[in-house]
C-alpha cells in the first residue's frame, strides 16, 4: 500500500513539475521567431519549389497567439463600413518569392473585407504594415527596394489578417519570404 502511495505522489510530483516548467521561458530565450520555410514562386505567382522545412505558410487556417494579433493592431484609414465574415476562397500567394525589389499579393474573398498585412524580422520588429478593403480576386505589391530596411539575403516573415464588421482579424496567417538582389544565383 506504501509502495502504491508512493508511486502516485511521484506521479503527481511529476505532471505538477512539468506542467509548472512548461509555463516557464528559459532565461537565454532571445523572443526571436524562426524563418526558415520558403515556398518558391516565380514573376507570375507559379509554385516552382520550396525551401526549408514545410509549415502553414500563406494558409487562412494558423491561429494567431496575442503578440501576433498584437501586430494588427495599427491605425488604418481603411473603415469596415460594409464589409462582412466572407469566405476566403484557397492560399495568399506572393511572388516572386525570393523578391529583389516588388512582390505581389494575390488572394480571392467572397464579399468586402479589409486585409492587413504586416512585414516582420526575426525579432518580431515591424518593417512595413498596410491595410486594403478588398472585395473578389485580389491583388495589391509590396515595394521591399530599400535595402537599408530589407537587407540582401535576410529572412522576413509576413502575417496577415482578414477583419470584417464586428469581426476582427477572423482570419490570420503567415508566410516567410526571402530578400535577394540575385534571384536567378543563391539566394538561400
Amino acid at each position: 500500500m506504501e509502495s502504491l502511495q508512493h508511486r502516485i505522489a511521484f506521479i503527481a510530483f511529476t505532471i505538477f513539475t512539468g506542467i509548472s516548467l512548461a509555463g516557464c521561458k528559459k532565461s537565454d530565450d532571445s523572443g526571436k521567431i524562426t524563418i526558415d520555410g520558403f515556398y518558391i514562386t516565380d514573376a507570375v505567382g507559379n509554385h516552382v519549389g520550396h525551401h526549408g522545412p514545410f509549415d502553414e505558410d500563406w494558409t487562412f487556417g494558423k491561429e494567431a497567439t496575442a503578440e501576433e494579433l498584437a501586430l494588427f493592431n495599427f491605425p488604418v484609414t481603411v473603415t469596415l463600413d460594409n464589409t462582412t465574415e466572407a469566405a476566403i476562397n484557397g492560399q495568399l500567394v506572393a511572388y516572386p518569392n525570393p523578391v529583389s525589389s516588388l512582390q505581389a499579393y494575390h488572394g480571392n474573398v467572397s464579399d468586402s473585407v479589409v486585409f492587413r498585412l504586416v512585414v516582420v524580422n526575426d525579432n518580431l520588429q515591424v518593417l512595413f504594415k498596410t491595410a486594403v478593403k478588398v472585395k473578389g480576386t485580389f491583388d495589391f505589391q509590396v515595394s521591399y527596394s530599400d535595402r537599408t530596411t530589407f537587407p540582401d539575403k535576410s529572412s522576413l516573415r509576413v502575417y496577415y489578417s482578414v477583419s470584417a464588421l464586428n469581426k476582427p482579424n477572423y482570419k490570420t496567417g503567415y508566410g516567410d519570404i526571402k530578400i535577394c538582389d540575385n534571384t536567378s544565383g543563391n539566394c538561400f
